[in-house]
């Protein structure tokens, strides 16, 4: 307010204009609303835009306590549960650690039985009720699996094979079952589900009495023990079934599905890593040994599935029937021969059960390349 004697609007140092309202340390405050107008101001042409305020400078955001150790496990995870990187470590440990391979030789046949037990628990009994349902399909799997692929198998080993263990070895290859991978590469290749199921578990039941009998007729009666070779066939097939199928009701049963893979790989590592490491010699300073048992282990695997899809496409029997014979004829259970050969006929009959089983890691990669084309298409599985 203005003083006694003041002219009419001159203000004093205590006078401040009218709505101004005084800040907590004494300075004037322009009005609100004339604060508000200023910020809505247009700027004029003689003083141009208004600088607006620097910001300070922007520290870095530091990511949320514990990601990066999240991301890292689950990486770490997923590479534990991947079948080419298991399959690969148990080649190069086999290689690299043949001492400790040579103390696990025990596990192989425990190893693979689980393998087999884990892999049957997807499968039920009424799956092949009526029987007539699953002949067409294991008389298909018997002749691509067994007739065609064994065939192949005992030509070029017969052939090229330097000694008889060796051959052996491959006789036990033409005998062994289908390899499990075939049913999820049946999933991966959009094939046909009935065909691949059927034949692969079909023809386990049919090995009960094929392999021993096989085995015993295509080396010459060079089993020491026929009744010791029936009663691994049973370990390695009957049994699993036997207690897959008491697990399936029990609460285990999700818990092997959601592992099922993840334990199958690694039951192969055991079998894969002794049998490299049993015969570290033969791959690492024998390479025309190894080069002929490579072989007839790459012509069956890629040379043979190229022959199938051929032939199928010539013949028009639909893209799902194709692919699942081609998994059919060109996949053996290597590390069944491995493992039979390690413990009946001795170390150098199980390398080429070893040798299949190494070049399947790329062959599983092959596989999966062409499913992702097939994903990529929208080809369905067939049921």
């Amino acid at each position: 307010m203005a003083g006694p004697g003041a002219p009419l609007g001159s203000k004093t140092k205590h006078s401040r204009p009218c709505g101004a309202r005084i800040s907590r340390v004494g300075a004037l405050a322009p009005p609100q609303n004339h604060a508000r107008a200023l910020r809505s101001t247009p700027p004029s042409p003689e003083t141009g835009p208004r600088p607006r305020p620097r910001a300070g400078p922007r520290l870095p955001q530091r990511p949320a306590a514990g990601y990066p150790v999240v991301v890292s496990i689950r990486g770490l995870v997923a590479l534990l549960r991947n079948r080419t990187f298991i399959l690969l470590s148990a080649l190069a440990g086999g290689l690299l650690l043949s001492g400790p391979a040579s103390r696990m030789s025990g596990l192989t046949l425990p190893a693979l039985a689980v393998v087999l037990t884990v892999s049957v628990t997807q499968v039920s009994p009424r799956d092949f009720v009526p029987l007539r349902r699953v002949v067409r399909p294991v008389v298909s799997a018997l002749l691509l699996n067994f007739v065609l692929h064994g065939a192949l198998v005992l030509v070029l080993a017969r052939w090229l094979m330097p000694t008889r263990e060796l051959f052996i070895g491959y006789v036990l290859v033409a005998a062994a079952p289908p390899g499990i991978a075939v049913v999820p590469f049946t999933h991966v290749m959009r094939g046909d589900l009935r065909l691949s199921v059927h034949g692969t578990f079909g023809l386990y039941a049919v090995c009960l009495l094929l392999t021993p009998a096989l085995i015993y007729l295509l080396t010459g009666g060079a089993v020491t023990s026929p009744l010791q070779l029936f009663r691994t066939i049973l370990l390695l097939i009957l049994i699993p079934f036997a207690v897959a199928q008491a697990i399936r009701p029990s609460r285990a049963a999700p818990y092997i599905d959601r592992w099922r893979g993840t334990i199958i790989n690694w039951g192969f590592f055991v079998v894969v890593f002794t049998v490299v490491g049993l015969n570290r010699e033969v791959f690492l300073s024998q390479p025309r040994v190894l080069a002929l048992v490579s072989a007839p282990a790459l012509l069956s695997s890629f040379g043979l599935a190229a022959l199938v899809e051929a032939v199928g496409r010539r013949l028009n029997l639909g893209r799902a029937t194709v692919n699942s014979a081609v998994l059919l004829a060109s996949i053996k259970n290597s590390a069944f021969a491995a493992a039979i050969g390690l413990s009946l006929f001795g170390e150098a009959s199980s390398v080429p059960g070893a040798v299949l089983g190494a070049w399947y890691a790329l062959y599983f990669i092959y596989l999966g390349i062409k499913g992702e084309r097939a994903a990529g298409a929208g080809t369905p599985p067939t049921t």
